[in-house]
């Protein structure tokens, strides 16, 4: 007869702590000095991250207070969209945050906001340029990933810790397999008659690494407020996918990157009449292709699709499978999308300034978000649809690469 708990010998006592929340874990690592060498060990913490669920499809959403100069903050609340929790969706104030002050006291503001997230990890730029910092919202960890420390440019002049965030374009964070390392792609644009160029910020590095196989295009009309979503791809068997980025090449063509290989590719683009009102995005396992038209808003699927190489080789096509209206769209029949998403429950979000809508391409139905009450200038969209998956891993990069974090950010992720 077991007597206790202890008495069930370690291995069973992880089993039953891996099927635990993670609110529940941390709590039993407090119980004795022997559950928490259980809940602390590698192999454990490993396995109760791969039991983790996705956290249910939720959109970011700000307000800004006018309280004065000194105590002017941004709320970030995270607003869940998801199919399974229907009624009204369940808000939570996720951060708050300091607001972006005048440009001449911008590089003194220790501003942030979430770009992008990967297996719990959330990516956030602050207002210095080139600076990230990664931050495990579970584990309270942060880190920041190497910057661009070259004096100056070549012939410039100009210190690169000077130049402007428009110089830094992030194109996508993501897991490298080969390396277990955390990696940002971003598209660094110089002065005036140097080259652009992409590099690498990655955990596991001292400095980041300029990809040197491939000639960077120009931003051009990509960078701008409506018009570049490059930090959010589409994200589907280890490739990052852009309907509109400067590799896409000519027309009827999109771009794709192997997060392994770390090379671009081409592959046939969605036969949609404008790129400008069109997104990619992720659900139920398939690459979609979202197109608002004048009395509807069609969903391509790319059918065949087992990464961009079989797209390259003509194994794929692109099929019209689903046509939907949204409640705004009488009055605003060609809106510009600022936020997409989806999820592996077949749910397909998509907001814009007019509203925001749930499509289900599983049943077929059609919902509007209610976004609640207004804040002193109205809660607004952010351009992020994030899946946070809680995680207890210490990666190792956080006590290499530690940083002390954002003093006045403050989470408050509820499973915490």
């Amino acid at each position: 007869m077991v007597e206790h708990l202890l008495d069930l010998g370690e291995d069973l006592i992880a089993d039953i702590l891996t099927n635990l929340p993670t609110r529940s874990v941390l709590v039993a690592r407090a119980v004795c000095i022997d559950f928490r060498r259980v809940a602390t060990s590698a192999a454990f913490l490993a396995a109760h991250a791969r039991r983790r669920p996705l956290a249910p499809l939720e959109i970011l959403l700000y307000d800004r207070t006018t309280a004065g100069h000194v105590d002017d903050y941004v709320y970030l609340d995270a607003l869940s969209v998801s199919v399974r929790h229907p009624g009204r969706p369940a808000r939570r104030p996720l951060a708050r945050l300091p607001a972006t002050k005048p440009q001449a006291e911008l590089l003194g503001e220790q501003f942030c906001l979430p770009l992008a997230s990967c297996d719990g990890l959330l990516l956030l730029g602050t207002a210095v340029a080139g600076q990230y910092l990664v931050s495990n919202p579970t584990t309270r960890q942060w880190a920041e990933l190497p910057r661009l420390r070259r004096q100056h440019i070549e012939d410039g002049g100009r210190s690169l810790e000077s130049l402007h965030t428009s110089a830094y374009q992030e194109s996508g964070f993501y897991f490298h397999e080969p390396s277990s390392d955390y990696r940002l792609l971003c598209h660094v644009t110089f002065e005036e008659g140097l080259p652009p160029a992409y590099y690498i910020f990655s955990t596991g590095a001292d400095e980041p690494r300029q990809l040197d196989n491939v000639k960077a295009g120009s931003m051009g009309d990509f960078f701008s407020p409506s018009g570049c979503d490059m930090i959010t791809p589409a994200v589907l068997r280890g490739y990052l996918h852009w309907l509109r980025h400067p590799e896409a090449g000519s027309a009827g063509e999109m771009a794709a990157f192997d997060t392994a290989d770390e090379t671009f590719r081409r592959m046939p683009a969605p036969p949609v009449a404008n790129e400008l009102l069109a997104r990619l995005l992720v659900a139920d396992g398939s690459l979609m292709a979202s197109e608002f038209r004048k009395l509807a808003v069609d969903l391509w699927v790319l059918q065949g699709y087992a990464g961009a190489a079989s797209a390259s080789a003509g194994g794929t096509r692109w099929e019209l499978r689903h046509s939907f209206e949204v409640p705004w769209q009488a009055r605003m029949p060609t809106s510009a999308l600022v936020v997409i998403g989806g999820d592996e429950e077949g749910d397909v979000v998509l907001g814009t300034r007019h509203g925001v809508a749930v499509y289900n391409v599983r049943s077929g139905t059609v919902r509007a978000v209610d976004v609640g009450p207004k804040g002193s200038k109205g809660f607004r969209l952010t351009q992020r649809a994030l899946r946070i998956r809680e995680s207890l891993v210490r990666h190792t990069f956080f006590e290499t690469q530690r940083h002390p974090g954002i003093p006045s950010l403050y989470w408050r992720f509820c499973s915490c």
